[in-house]
């Protein structure tokens, strides 16, 4: 690392904290590469031996594959989540449009239309005059 110059501040500073030899290896998935193992080591020319690039290589594949695998694990809980609350959504608005259906003798497409109108008369979300409505009924106010 002392004699890097294509990075002269950031070697500056790593050598200032005792780094001394560095080396990136790609995480490649396929066709892509997720991000970069990153190897640090206090002794100079550390990772000059060939093996110690092939083991890095090696490493970076099985890095690879779990990263892609949380990535994957985060993306599904994260649609799981999502449709939760599409869900509870849904079946508040359905509530709300029942209240109404049974309030004014109309069709859900009627009350549907009169969910929408508040909505945007108040311009809040639809599904937040649907929670009001169904809150307040099931108040009793």
């Amino acid at each position: 690392m002392r004699t890097e110059d294509r990075w002269p501040d950031y070697t500056a500073r790593v050598v200032g904290a005792g780094v001394l030899a560095s080396m990136s290896v790609p995480l490649p998935l396929q066709t892509q590469v997720l991000g970069a193992l990153d190897v640090y080591s206090r002794t100079a020319h550390a990772f000059a031996a060939e093996e110690a690039q092939a083991m890095a290589e090696e490493l970076a594949g099985y890095l690879a594959v779990s990263t892609a695998n949380a990535l994957v694990h985060a993306d599904s809980a994260r649609e799981v989540e999502q449709m939760r609350a599409a869900m509870a959504t849904r079946a508040v608005i359905e509530q709300a449009i029942g209240i109404i259906m049974a309030m004014e003798r109309c069709g859900a497409e009627s009350a549907f239309a009169v969910l929408r109108r508040a909505s945007q008369g108040r311009n809040i979300k639809l599904r937040e005059v649907a929670a009001e409505l169904v809150a307040r009924v099931s108040a009793g106010r």
